[in-house]
């Protein structure tokens, strides 16, 4: 129903489309458990781009943005890997996280393991376990963040090592060499603190 509001198709030649019923139409989709409906209020209400819905835009409250948050968590449960990212980046940089909620690096790490583990098909149909982020990158920032310990996560040199090895490997394999370097190199420097 939102897309035909949103196409005109309830409205005469001419005259502008619905938004407010294609939005009450959205928020019914995503009461019932339609992904593609959670992941669009998600992002509405958080004020970053979204593709459903394009013109609307909500204010930007408080409220709304803990709306937002919440919709994000629940599209990541339901195994929306871009949410997953952007839920596990909220907790991991405090941008765009809820206000009645902390930075929380153990909850960055729950969230990026997931993302990282995610090569099946999402609730929503759609095979994209490595589309939007390369394995490497999410690699290098769960090592990154252990090598460092804080915001609820305990620092744990030998599992960052690992972290960046793993890390490394992945980046030589899609042939960015440069960047393999820099984390083996990372992974030498996780290593050295070990032995100190």
């Amino acid at each position: 129903m939102v897309r035909y509001h949103e196409a005109g198709r309830f409205c005469e030649k001419g005259q502008v489309w619905d938004q407010d019923s294609a939005f009450f139409h959205l928020e019914h989709a995503a009461e019932c458990g339609e992904l593609e409906a959670i992941v669009g209020l998600g992002l509405m209400y958080s004020q970053l781009p979204h593709h459903i819905l394009a013109e609307v835009l909500l204010q930007d409250t408080k409220q709304n943005r803990t709306k937002g948050f919440e919709y994000l968590c629940r599209a990541a449960e339901a195994g929306d890997r871009p949410s997953m990212i952007l839920v596990a980046r909220a907790y991991d940089t405090g941008v765009n996280l809820a206000s009645d909620r902390e930075q929380d690096w153990k909850e960055a790490l729950h969230w990026y393991d997931k993302a990282l583990n995610m090569t099946d098909y999402d609730e929503g149909g759609e095979y994209d376990g490595t589309q939007d982020e390369p394995r490497y990158l999410l690699l290098a920032k769960e090592a990154e963040m252990l090598m460092t310990g804080g915001f609820n996560l305990d620092q744990d040199l030998q599992r960052s090592g690992e972290l960046y090895t793993e890390a490394a490997e992945d980046a030589m394999q899609a042939m960015k060499g440069r960047l393999a370097n820099q984390y083996y190199q990372k992974a030498e420097e996780v290593w050295a603190m070990m032995k100190e």
